[in-house]
């Protein structure tokens, strides 16, 4: 039960506490004077949450926070909820009888909650809170569902629904470790045991024909023996063959080296010779050069010799003539004895001088040239001196020392071509013939071997040989491919052994998964599903109480009906109204007259909800479609329900009302009277 609440700053309260006790709490007012705020904010303490649009919304109009704090008490336990609103959080927390927390936060405390009271915010409103103007909407459906839905919410199908998804989903995570552990599971036990049932098939068929191929491959094996026998009694001539052969091939192999041996010696010996040859040739006529060289030495240093003197006597008319121009005569007369009638010497003549200086220039300048004439003939002799050096160098060098070592070169340079002519002729021919030994000793032991080989392969027949082989070949050849059958029937026997082996425990497992789903399946159909004996039961029982209940309050409140008849009928539940007249459809009734029935039945649920945990029915406004007399009867069944509800203890009613006349007189548990000020809402309790 609620013992109490308290609200600051919310909606139209500024600060508000309203105590509970058991029975019937009412709640007088106007309209706007705050009467269903004290709901929404036991509902928003709980849970957190409010029909009056954003959670800012709730705040007081010029606050910045806002606070609903509710006090209640649940088979012996106490708690409180305390949901908070400061400017963008909003904190919440479950606290237990010492103030300690046992849940903070929107989730959590709201999953406690529904634990504690076994109804979440929904169910709750549904089950619990009626608003103003949908108290007969429950029974005005046409179909009946929202009856039938409010019903199963009160005797607990949630639970039950709740369970039979618990058990769906523990079958589905059973199933999903079975295929994590078998990658099978209870639904396919037939697949699996096809599977069994297709390997030993498979066995059983592959059996006799491995056998088969086994006395096959027995009778090639059988085959093979033999032949390899009459190879191997064969193989030794083919063997001398294959010798003969490898010899054969050797020597035409040292054959061909050697002509390329012979080749290569052969150009190098020529043209050693060649060199030689020459060198000797430039060494001979080296005396000659030398005495040449000596006699253009000679010649070219009388020439330069008399280049000399010609600058000699150009420097000595030089001299003169640069005295003969510095004196100058006057009428005979020597300008430096005065002498008169002088005759000059002409060879301090000017014009004598610069004769005699163009004939010695001219005679150095052809000497000039005849001097470098024949320095160009001594430097073209001097190249030949290195000409020369360089033969005298190569044949120092060479293995040729003299003309008698030349004569032998050319002698063996002959010899080797004329060997190298007959081994090309050999190679041309194809034949060796034992006179290759001539030229090539070293091959006179293998053309023995060759020849004993020779005589022994006489009579060896090489058709004979080929024939085994090839039979041989093909005989292997059938055999591999019978063993290759045998290994392939052979792995799938194997295979179909060993998937025998793995499925059988498997099959076992899932044998008895199934046995045990099926029992998990039976008790979710037939004990939780709503469609279930124990529901359907459980729902029989609670019309019956409900119809019985409903009939009782009808009663109290005078109405026509005299007797009220609920009914299920497929996935609805019906009303039935019985009159002196006979039957009346709900829908045939006036307004009071549904207000009354629909009292009745909420009131009919009464003792059904007394084993819920959280024990409380609020009805906002349930006299506004009744007439003066049926509000009378209405205080007075609400006065003979608070002494039921004094009897069965801990539950509470909280009715919501404008009409404060009908209440003036009436003894109920409490009543608060609401009024709308300027400061907000005021609360007095008469």
């Amino acid at each position: 039960m609620i013992t109490s609440v308290k609200l600051h700053n919310f909606l139209s309260h500024k600060d508000t506490e309203l105590s509970f006790d058991n029975g019937v709490t009412v709640f007088i007012g106007e309209n706007g004077a705050g009467k269903s705020s004290i709901i929404e904010a036991i509902t928003f303490a709980l849970f957190g949450k409010t029909t009056r649009g954003a959670i800012e919304d709730v705040i007081r109009d010029g606050e910045t926070q806002a606070v609903t704090q509710i006090y209640f008490e649940v088979n012996g336990k106490k708690y409180q909820a305390i949901k908070k609103i400061h400017g963008s959080t909003s904190p919440q927390e479950l606290l237990d009888d010492n103030s300690l927390p046992i849940a903070k936060g929107k989730e959590k405390v709201s999953e406690e909650i529904k634990k504690i009271i076994g109804l979440d915010y929904d169910t709750l409103g549904i089950a619990s809170i009626v608003p103003q103007g949908q108290l007969t909407e429950i029974i005005q459906s046409d179909n009946g569902i929202k009856l039938r839905s409010l019903i199963d919410k009160v005797i607990g199908t949630g639970k039950y629904s709740a369970a039979e998804k618990g058990l769906g989903e523990g079958i589905t995570a059973f199933r999903e470790y079975l295929t994590e552990k078998y990658n099978n599971t209870d639904e396919d036990v037939e697949n699996v045991q096809m599977e069994i049932n297709h390997a030993e098939k498979i066995i059983a068929n592959s059996k006799p024909q491995k056998e088969k191929l086994e006395e096959m491959a027995e009778s090639f094996k059988e085959k093979i023996k033999k032949l390899q026998e009459k190879k191997e009694e064969l193989s030794v001539n083919y063997e001398k063959i294959i010798h003969l052969k490898d010899k054969e091939d050797n020597v035409w192999k040292s054959i061909k080296q050697e002509i390329s041996s012979l080749v290569t010696d052969n150009e190098e010996h020529s043209k050693i010779i060649q060199r030689c040859e020459e060198s000797f040739g430039v060494i001979k006529a080296k005396s000659k050069i030398e005495d040449l060289l000596n006699s253009k030495n000679s010649k070219k240093k009388d020439i330069d010799q008399k280049i000399s003197e010609c600058d000699g006597k150009l420097v000595k008319y030089n001299d003169r003539k640069n005295i003969a121009s510095n004196i100058e005569f006057s009428d005979g007369e020597c300008p430096i004895c005065h002498t008169k009638d002088v005759t000059v010497d002409p060879e301090y003549q000017i014009e004598h001088i610069k004769q005699e200086l163009k004939k010695i220039e001219s005679e150095k300048t052809s000497l000039a040239k005849e001097s470098s004439n024949m320095q160009e003939q001594i430097d073209e002799i001097n190249n030949k001196i290195k000409d020369v050096e360089y033969a005298e160098n190569t044949i120092k060098n060479s293995p040729i020392k003299n003309s008698k070592h030349l004569e032998d070169w050319k002698n063996d340079l002959k010899l080797n071509q004329n060997r190298n002519n007959v081994l090309e002729k050999i190679i041309e021919s194809s034949d060796l013939s034992p006179k290759l030994v001539e030229f090539m000793p070293n091959l006179s032991q293998t053309f023995l071997d060759i020849e004993k080989l020779q005589k022994e392969i006489k009579d060896f027949k090489h058709e004979e040989y080929d024939k085994v082989e090839r039979e041989l070949q093909t005989v292997n050849s059938e055999n591999q491919e019978i063993l290759m059958r045998i290994g392939q029937v052979a792995e799938k026997i194997n295979s179909a052994d060993v998937s025998i082996k793995k499925n059988i425990p498997i099959l076992e497992e899932i044998k008895l998964a199934k046995k045990y789903v099926e029992n998990l399946e039976k008790i979710r159909t037939s004990i939780f599903s709503t469609k279930s004996e124990t529901i359907i039961g459980a729902r029989n029982f609670a019309v019956e109480s409900i119809s019985r209940n409903a009939s009782q309050y009808l009663e109290q409140l005078k109405t026509e009906i005299k007797h009220l008849e609920l009914f299920q009928d497929g996935t609805s539940i019906k009303i039935q109204c019985n009159t002196n007249n006979g039957q009346r459809p709900v829908k045939n009734l006036s307004g009071g007259e549904q207000v009354c029935v629909a009292l009745a039945v909420r009131l009919g649920m009464s003792d059904l909800m007394i084993k819920s945990s959280l024990k409380i029915m609020v009805l906002d406004e349930p006299t506004a479609y009744l007439d003066k007399t049926h509000c009378e009867y209405f205080v007075d069944a609400i006065q003979q329900l608070t002494n039921f509800m004094n009897e069965k203890q801990n539950f509470q009613f909280i009715i919501i009302t404008h009409d404060e006349d009908i209440w003036e007189s009436a003894k109920v548990g409490t009543i608060y009277r609401f009024t709308a000020t300027s400061d907000g809402t005021e609360v007095s309790r008469l």
